[in-house]
């Protein structure tokens, strides 16, 4: 067989593949405001509601524990519910079909909850997000109150109304660090959002004037204020398309490597979700795009993550900086895994 040969049979089940995924997810369904249709293999169970340490399967409790010691030594101290013991707040990320022992006889299973599994609730952060009020911004925030962490959202005088309950709102200009520099300390991790809505070839000169200074303001604000640290949304790259915007996020990342801050940069290419839809028909061509060796690296570095996947990354992101003075970067595969 030649190359012709299996690359046209190659675009023949691509083909195939993508009529039978369009005749299962109706195109009414990627207009519901509030529908997520799911991108991975399988559909994981919403995790439960947190739960202490006493409460995970006995046989991995001690994992746990470990895991607790070994964060304590290094500087981190899991939240403190009881004097008799350290515990943890737990989520499963899956349940199992039927739990076994030893009186009922019944096969054993993996229990519910294990270790690699959890989220480790630490300290409290102080979190100062810009973009707010926007598509990932209400979501993040809302997130971050409902863990504990003490949120104040950068808006304009106009748009405080559409803050998520929970968060103080700072009044001030995300172009002009002027105007919300004195709002931030120390102890702040500050988390970018801004950007043109809706990017697409058309519109560089947004990027421009929007995201480009966005970024450099809350780089200059985060520096006065030697701000623990960055969280910095961009995109990824390289990529053959978007050449505008790209150079534009690559402008933020080039500013966090210069002003020497901690940082960690998330690389999505497109956030599926509520009014961002269209990119479903694509799953198809893209999950053949992962069958050429070819392009494997590509279609996993451009690959699609929901709105869920980023909220959940931009979290674990704030509870989890990199160490001091140094950049991380987190790719699109990353995130999904979130």
């Amino acid at each position: 067989m030649d190359n012709r040969t299996a690359i046209g049979q190659l675009d023949e089940q691509m083909f195939r593949f993508a009529r039978l995924v369009l005749a299962n997810v109706g195109l009414g369904e990627l207009g519901e405001a509030d529908r997520e249709i799911d991108i991975r293999a399988r559909v994981i169970d919403a995790p439960s509601p947190a739960v202490a340490l006493e409460r995970v399967a006995k046989n991995y409790a001690a994992e746990v524990k470990a895991a607790v010691e070994i964060l304590r030594r290094g500087g981190a101290r899991a939240e403190a519910e009881s004097a008799a013991s350290a515990e943890l707040r737990v989520r499963a990320n899956r349940r199992t079909e039927q739990s076994g022992n030893e009186e009922n006889g019944a096969p054993c299973v993996a229990p519910a909850l294990h270790v690699a599994q959890c989220t480790i609730w630490l300290i409290a952060r102080d979190v100062f997000i810009t973009g707010a009020t926007g598509y990932i911004g209400q979501r993040l925030t809302a997130a971050l109150v409902a863990r504990g962490h003490r949120v104040r959202a950068l808006a304009r005088p106009g748009s405080v109304g559409r803050i998520a309950t929970g968060a103080a709102a700072v009044v001030g200009n995300a172009l002009d660090a002027s105007t919300f520099a004195s709002a931030l300390t120390a102890a702040d991790t500050i988390v970018h959002l801004v950007g043109t809505p809706h990017p697409s070839p058309s519109k560089a000169a947004e990027f421009q004037r929007i995201d480009v200074p966005s970024i450099l303001a809350s780089v200059d604000a985060a520096r006065r204020a030697r701000a623990m640290h960055l969280v910095y949304v961009s995109v990824a790259q390289p990529a053959p398309v978007m050449h505008a915007y790209i150079e534009a996020r690559a402008a933020g990342e080039r500013a966090i490597a210069d002003a020497g801050l901690t940082a960690t940069i998330l690389r999505p290419w497109y956030v599926l979700g509520p009014g961002h839809r269209w990119p479903y028909l694509l799953l198809p061509f893209y999950a053949v795009a992962r069958l050429v060796p070819s392009k494997r690296e590509t279609a996993l570095r451009l690959g699609l993550v929901t709105l869920r996947h980023m909220v959940a990354a931009l979290v674990r992101a704030i509870e989890n900086p990199p160490p001091s003075g140094s950049v991380r970067v987190v790719e699109a595969p990353e995130i999904r895994r979130a």
